[in-house]
């Protein structure tokens, strides 16, 4: 029997033979992207990555720090206005970051883009599978049905303002508090907050959660389901740029920390949820028909309680509305205050049209209540709102999933002739209305500056004491994308802006804000990465205005600090 020597060469299996050839088919179809996706395409800059893998490990090692700044540079460095990159697992992801593609993606071919399962894995612990914000198809019309009732009901602004300016009451006394103590300072973005959290939760859902007192002391006490919902929220968006990260979080401590999260904020939803259905029994109980004080409750939580009892259910529309009514109104408020604190020229400005259209307070030592009614009449104030809004939107970035083969082409004037783009099933195409904003041929060669003149139309000339009258002028819902177009526009919007009105027209002729000592050294805050966009931390003194500069009686020149 013939032996094989040590010198005999041993035979390579086929089956490995087979995967070596398949291994180079791939190396040489995906030289620089991942594998399974498509080639690049006329109109759209790719930047080139790794064999079969792509940018992956770029996207991963760069993770969510300073995210936006490079959406910008990516932008500046690709040749044209729309670029890609390949990741694991969501394939191609196109940015395109221009209104004229964003209307055909959310209103002319709204059905074919969708939030996608990736979006929805990554939120669906907190904010379910079939909350607004993540769900698509059916259960996202029932939702949007709902939630548009109560926007539209008659009685709405009349509870709004009535929780609003009963909030302000309490906020008003607090800052008056604050600025006696003999620390007169605190947390703008915290304070900001507890208000939206504190008036949104009586809107929406009736309940009072006490987060907001007219005591100092209240600020000293970390409300928990706030701690645990912007941590959720930092830690889902670390999760859009971490492949695998549903078995990585059986294991490691960021997902025992999210589980203790989630696990917080449930119990804080299912609260207010559960104090609702014993109310709802107790009254039906004792009118001995279903025609109780539950049937006259129109908010959000009654309304949905008129289409199921299920407390899964329910907390998923109290979870995606605290987050709509919580954190948008408040971040905007939190970074106006930070561009009025830059540019403080517009402070007089704002504090003259408050008195000149508004009617003076009942009391010298009462705040201005604005009404409803009475937004209009304050279109500069509108415009320094709507400016922060614009180079600031809580909404920074999005994606969506594209269902079918589809060429997006551009819609409207098209002014910078920009090509259609084709697009595949499977892939994902997104934008940021932060970059956007930064964009000179969206906004102009001085998108970058916080003007809010850019809001208004002039309809007189300045007279000799530099007064002039104005006229609020906004873009289109493409150009001014911060709330949303089509049909998943913010439904909130003028509640927010309500909100956001109403505490500035009650703060600033009552209160003079500055930065706290050092907090310059931080200059300038920047903002957290996470699902929206809030500020980093900052601090601002708090000194009260001397009555006759209140009423107006002193003329101000100088810039406020």
């Amino acid at each position: 029997m013939a032996l094989l020597t040590s010198s005999s060469p041993l035979p390579i299996p086929a089956t490995w033979l087979l995967s070596l050839l398949v291994l180079l088919y791939l190396l040489i179809r995906y030289p620089n992207r991942l594998v399974g996706t498509h080639p690049s395409r006329p109109g759209v800059h790719t930047f080139p990555g790794l064999p079969l893998i792509g940018n992956t490990l770029t996207i991963v090692r760069r993770g969510t720090v300073d995210q936006l700044h490079r959406l910008l540079e990516q932008l500046r460095a690709s040749p044209l206005p729309v670029y890609s990159w390949t990741f694991w697992p969501t394939g191609r992801i196109i940015m395109m970051s221009r209104p004229e593609y964003i209307e055909y993606v959310q209103k002319t071919n709204f059905e074919n883009y969708t939030k996608g399962s990736y979006f929805r894995n990554a939120f669906s612990d907190l904010l379910g599978e079939n909350g607004i914000f993540v769900a698509d198809g059916h259960p996202w019309k029932m939702q949007r049905k709902m939630a548009s009732h109560i926007f539209s009901v008659n009685q709405f602004r009349s509870i709004v303002q009535t929780v609003v300016h009963s909030e302000l009451l309490t906020l008003h006394t607090l800052l008056r508090n604050i600025s006696t103590s003999s620390s007169p300072h605190l947390a703008l973005p915290d304070l900001f907050f507890r208000y939206t959290l504190s008036s949104f939760a009586s809107i929406a859902f009736g309940a009072d959660i006490g987060c907001l007192t007219s005591s100092p002391t209240c600020l000293d006490h970390q409300v928990p389901f706030s701690v645990a919902f912007d941590a959720a929220q930092e830690h889902i968006n670390k999760r859009l740029v971490k492949p695998g990260w549903q078995v990585i979080e059986k294991f490691n401590q960021g997902g025992e920390d999210m589980r203790e999260w989630v696990k917080t904020i449930r119990g804080f939803a299912l609260g207010i949820i559960d104090k609702r259905l014993d109310e709802g029994k107790r009254e039906r109980r004792d009118s001995g028909s279903g025609m109780g004080e539950e049937a006259k409750k129109k908010d959000l939580l009654g309304l949905a309680m008129e289409l199921t009892k299920e407390r899964e259910d329910l907390l998923i529309v109290v979870l995606n509305f605290l987050i709509a009514g919580r954190d948008t109104t408040a971040q905007s408020l939190s970074w106006l205050i930070i561009e009025l604190l830059t540019h403080p020229q517009h402070i007089p400005l704002i504090l003259d049209e408050i008195r000149n259209n508004l009617p003076p307070p009942s009391h010298p030592d009462s705040p201005v209540l604005l009404e409803y009614d009475q937004m209009k009449d304050l279109p500069y104030t509108t415009a320094c709102i709507s400016e922060a809004i614009r180079l600031h939107p809580s909404v920074a970035k999005n994606v969506k999933m594209v269902e079918q083969d589809d060429v997006i082409v551009p819609q409207g004037a098209n002014p910078h002739n920009l090509p259609p783009l084709q697009v595949y099933k499977g892939e994902m195409v997104g934008w940021s209305d932060w970059v956007m904003a930064r964009i000179p041929e969206v906004w102009g060669e001085d998108c970058e500056e916080y003007k809010p003149e850019r809001f208004l139309r002039a309809l007189s000339a300045p007279s000799s004491q530099g007064s002039q009258q104005y006229q609020y002028r906004s873009p289109s819902e493409w150009q001014f994308h911060a709330f949303n177009g089509g049909p998943r526009r913010c439904l909130g919007q003028q509640l927010a802006m309500y909100e956001a009105l109403a505490l500035v027209v009650a703060v600033l002729p009552s209160f003079e804000l500055g930065w706290k000592e050092g907090q310059e050294t931080k200059w300038p805050p920047s903002y957290t990465s996470s699902v929206t966009l809030p500020t980093e931390p900052y601090e601002v003194v708090v000194r009260e205005r001397e009555r006759e500069r209140r009423e107006g009686r002193s003329a101000q020149s100088g810039a406020e600090t």
